[in-house]
This record gives C-alpha cells, structure tokens and sequence, in this order.
C-alpha cells in the first residue's frame, strides 16, 4: 500500500510505502517521487 504524502503545483507528487520485510530480516521503505509527463503520457519517476 502506497500512502500519499505531498503535491506540488508542477505536479510533482511524494508517497511512501509501508514497512516492508526484507528476505535478509531487514526492515525498508520505499519513497516515490514522480510527476506526470504529457509528453510521454506516464509519469517521470525520480
């Protein structure tokens, strides 16, 4: 599940993902940053 933090006027938006169990017993989590691009019709994902 992906939780919305943040938009910004040029469309950039910020999410983040829940905790997530990794095979090695770590712990991450994922933050995406992305914006949409009507050039390519999809969004750029930095």
């Amino acid at each position: 599940m992906l939780y919305h933090v943040a938009s910004f006027p040029d469309g950039t938006e910020i999410s983040y993902s829940e905790i997530l169990k990794r095979g090695s017993g770590g712990e991450e989590l994922r933050i995406f940053i992305e914006r949409w691009d009507e050039g390519i019709r999809d969004f750029d994902t930095l």
